[in-house]
This record gives structure tokens, C-alpha cells and sequence, in this order.
């Protein structure tokens, strides 16, 4: 997993967003485990954010996950569903976007969850 643009060799919250946790809160919250994100994919999962009766996400992706996750220094599944819906509703890929933002980070353009290695 990057991990702030592969500074550091491990994100120590990743058993936050990892696939136990991921399979639990998706069963837990309604959503079917076994829905694939896009044909022939190896990851699968369907996970489900309510606000009210409002689903935000239908799945997330994996290099979303880590992009944006362990990428970034966030380890909330539903602020990374939540950036994943933002992301859809404008019309902006997650993946570049998770990308552009751990690069903006490491240029001190935006705040950053390390000080320095």
C-alpha cells in the first residue's frame, strides 16, 4: 500500500479501511460482499453509507481506498466513502484525484497527517 507517496513503508491504521474490515461493515450495513466494482474484478465488495435513506456509495475501488487512504493519512471508511461520492457527484476520478492530493501534500500545497520522514 502507498503510503504517503512511499515515504514510509507501513500505514499503521490500515486494519481500518483492510478487507475484514471492509467484508464486516458491508454485511453489517446491508450491502452484498460479493459485488464486483467492475467485470472480472478481484476485489469485490458493495459497501453502503446511509444518511437517512440515502446510500452515497455503491462501491469503492481499491486504488481509491489506498490512494486516498493510506495515500493521504485517512483511515475512516466513511470519510473515504464520502470523498469517493464527491468525487462522483463532480464528475472527478478518485484515483488521479487521490493521487494529485498525496502529491499536494508532500509539496506542503496541502496540510499533511506526517511532519517529515
Amino acid at each position: 500500500m502507498p503510503t504517503f507517496n512511499f515515504r514510509l513503508g507501513r500505514f499503521d491504521q490500515a486494519e481500518n479501511f483492510n478487507g475484514k474490515t471492509l467484508y464486516r461493515t458491508i454485511v453489517e450495513r446491508g450491502g452484498d460482499p460479493s459485488h464486483a466494482c467492475m467485470p472480472l474484478h478481484y476485489t469485490q465488495f458493495k459497501y453502503l453509507r446511509r444518511f437517512g435513506w440515502k446510500a452515497i456509495v455503491r462501491s469503492l475501488e481499491y486504488e481509491t481506498l489506498v490512494l486516498f487512504g493510506s495515500n493521504c493519512g485517512i483511515s475512516d471508511l466513511d470519510e473515504l466513502a464520502r470523498i469517493n461520492h464527491l468525487c462522483n457527484d463532480i464528475g472527478i476520478d478518485s484515483i488521479d484525484l487521490g493521487v494529485a492530493t498525496g502529491i499536494a501534500m508532500e509539496a506542503g500545497l496541502l496540510p499533511s497527517a506526517i511532519v517529515a520522514c
